[in-house]
């Protein structure tokens, strides 16, 4: 699962998840990092997720859009898709 720091656990997010997957693991982890009271189970609460939810998807566990959705909500962003913008050559 990951090391633990304090009363807080580290985890750390699969080499072969989703770039999307990682960078919420990121931000989770900047998050903690700056904020002592910051914990997976007060993302997994905001976001109505359950913390084993979060803990999984750092086992491999391939999150679904909306526990992925809710979760970067709770970190105070959104989910947007928009048209693909093409290269300018």
């Amino acid at each position: 699962m990951g090391k633990r720091v304090g009363r807080k656990v580290e985890i750390q997010c699969p080499s072969n998840h989703h770039p999307l997957v990682k960078w919420t693991f990121n931000e989770i982890f900047q998050q903690m990092a700056v904020d002592d009271n910051f914990y997976i189970r007060s993302v997994a609460k905001k976001a109505g997720v359950a913390h084993n939810t979060i803990n999984n998807w750092s086992r491999g566990a391939m999150p679904s859009i909306a526990g992925l959705d809710a979760v970067l909500h709770a970190l105070g962003y959104e989910l947007v898709i928009r048209e693909k913008r093409e290269h300018a050559e």
